[in-house]
């Protein structure tokens, strides 16, 4: 969808927060003048006597009309929070045209992980200026980790990638689901309690029996309570002694009852948290349309989570805080079975349920990560859903960098099979923009969703990288031996005959021109293998001729103009005439 489309939704959407926030400005003095109203009728029965039932049924009708204020209140202030909330997604969806998501607080840094560490940070998956930031609209831990494991290079086969780009694709297009899931979740943020998710799993992933016996115990308890009451007609000081000893005996019963079941008082507390905070993310899904199967199947799931599972939910939430109320516990247990029956329905419900309790949580978060990788389709226009390849080849047109404002980005036609590509070029003029351009598109074909390019085929490559190298003093390491801890990692993946693709900027660079080159050369008849693309660049020009080696070079270059340098950041075929420092600076008049 395009920019202008966008502003329109927010000017419409900010139409209908100024209609309800008059409305609940409104409602808000008409719920303080009818309060008033009441206590002044009620004051002024004392004061006039003989009119008193007639100011009582005034005082009546100004306290229903309060409460009924009151209802359609909640209703429109629930509105206003929708369309407030709203104007937040859709204004984040307009920063994404600018460079305002910069701000974005998710970075995905807390979700590194060691073995993709060098390839995340390289093609800035992860960090203050990434992929995921620019992406991720998930709010539940599980949602960005989800995200985070489809942005990490991870294999997936064919079927299961064409069912991710089916649903991605079909989210595309349905932004008014998009735009109101992202409601539920800011609502899911702002009301946010922390309820353990890690628990529940386990202690849903436990046995939990419906013992009978204690209850039936309690319920013949109550009814000797009860018929004690009978002994009142006959026996005044017996019927009550009797009555209030079993009263506490079922008061204590129920009490000790609920401590020896500690375990499920706590799992009854953190389900009612957790499936308060999913209730907006649950309705969202329930009343979408979808026309995916993968997403049909999705919210199938969460339909199974009727309103009767939700009313009991909500029935439970109120058992621990009579628990933990001593008078109300008193009063509950005392005249009921309360604990044990209460216990014994949650246990019943766990174990009719246990499998869609375990669901919900999962499926929520398997929407967070797909709507989040539908973003780059929803607010990019040269996009395309990207063909996976069963040849080991990359071949795209008009190919751009998703995090370059589309204003700015220049695109570009490559292709490349089993084989080393050394680019060549001054420097800032897109060599290593380029890598990092291909490298990042991988990932997002690998993830199922749209590419930034017209046209994008390619097979599946595990991905090595070697771009941001530095020196690690805490472990004594410099930049140059972690490049080849690097370059080693990929040699030795090499050898497992597995596709892979290996995009290594300034090649050696942390020593002399000697070792570089000799060493480059070397890594380079290495990685000469069928199932191996290597894209190198270099300021080394002695690389782009290397003896019984297969090379196909290719360079960026710059231009001089109104005494400025100047960069086109297209791709071009053959060797950089350029890529000296001496001829940039002749080219700026630094020198002559």
């Amino acid at each position: 969808m395009s920019k202008d489309k966008y502003q329109e939704l927010l000017i419409n959407t900010k139409k209908m927060t100024d209609e309800y926030t008059q409305k609940d400005n409104r409602l808000s003095k008409l719920r303080l003048i009818f309060f008033l109203l009441t206590i002044l009728f009620v004051a002024f029965t004392f004061f006039m006597p003989r009119i008193k039932i007639l100011l009582w049924i005034f005082a009546i009708i100004m306290l229903v009309t309060f409460v009924v204020l009151v209802i359609i209140h909640r209703k429109i202030s629930s509105e206003l929070n929708y369309y407030l909330l709203k104007e937040e997604v859709i204004k984040e969806y307009l920063d994404r045209f600018s460079d305002e998501w910069h701000y974005f607080k998710e970075d995905g840094l807390q979700f590194e992980q060691k073995d993709n560490k060098s390839v995340l940070s390289d093609l800035d998956i992860i960090g203050k200026e990434s992929l995921y930031k620019y992406l991720c609209i998930a709010k539940t831990k599980d949602g960005k980790s989800k995200l985070i494991n489809s942005l990490s290079n991870q294999k997936i086969d064919q079927a299961d990638l064409t069912n991710r780009q089916k649903a991605i694709k079909n989210i595309i297009k349905n932004i008014e689901f998009s735009l109101n899931f992202q409601v539920a979740l800011k609502e899911y943020e702002k009301n946010f309690e922390n309820a353990s998710l890690s628990y529940i799993r386990s202690e849903l992933g436990k046995e939990h029996r419906k013992t009978i016996f204690p209850l039936i115990l309690n319920i013949i308890l109550t009814i000797i309570t009860y018929l004690s009451l009978i002994c009142l007609t006959i026996n005044t000081t017996l019927g009550f002694s009797l009555f209030i000893a079993f009263f506490l005996v079922n008061f204590f019963y129920g009490r000790i009852y609920g401590r020896m079941h500690n375990e499920d008082v706590t799992l009854i507390n953190e389900l009612s948290v957790l499936y308060k905070l999913y209730s907006p993310m649950i309705k969202c899904i329930q009343n979408a349309k979808f026309e995916d199967e993968l997403l049909y199947k999705y919210q199938y799931r969460v339909l199974e989570f009727d309103n009767k599972k939700a009313r009991m939910i909500k029935e439970f939430s109120s058992f621990k805080s009579y628990q933990n109320n001593f008078l109300a516990s008193l009063l509950v247990n005392g005249l009921f079975p309360f604990t044990t029956t209460e216990l014994f329905k949650f246990n019943g419900f766990i174990n009719s349920n246990k499998k869609l309790l375990l669901a919900i949580p999962e499926t929520i978060s398997s929407f967070e990560e797909l709507t989040s990788l539908a973003v780059i389709g929803q607010v990019k226009q040269n996009v395309t859903m990207p063909t996976l390849s069963e040849r080991n080849v990359i071949e795209f047109e008009n190919l751009t960098h998703p995090l370059i404002n589309e204003e700015k980005v220049v695109g570009n036609d490559f292709q490349t099979n089993c084989e080393t590509t050394i680019i060549t070029g001054s420097n800032m003029s897109g060599k290593t923009s380029f890598l990092r351009t291909i490298g990042i598109n991988l990932i997002l074909m690998q993830s199922g969703t749209v590419v930034t390019a017209s046209k994008f085929e390619a097979g599946y490559f595990k991905i090595f990288t070697s771009m941001r190298i530095t020196d690690d003093i805490s472990k004594g390491i410099s930049s140059f031996y972690r490049e080849l801890l690097r370059i080693k990692e990929a040699i030795d993946y090499a050898k497992t005959k597995e596709p892979m693709v290996a995009l290594i900027d300034e090649v050696f660079r942390g020593t002399n021109a000697n070792d570089r080159i000799a060493g480059a050369i070397e890594m380079i008849k290495f990685l000469q293998l069928k199932n191996v693309v290597l894209l190198i660049t270099t300021h080394d020009q002695q690389l782009c001729t290397i003896e019984n080696v297969k090379l196909r070079n290719y360079y960026f270059s710059e231009y001089y103009e109104d005494d400025q340098i100047k960069f086109d950041y297209k791709i071009k075929e053959g060797v950089c005439p350029t890529t000296n420092a001496k001829y940039l600076m002749k080219l700026a008049g630094i020198i002559k």
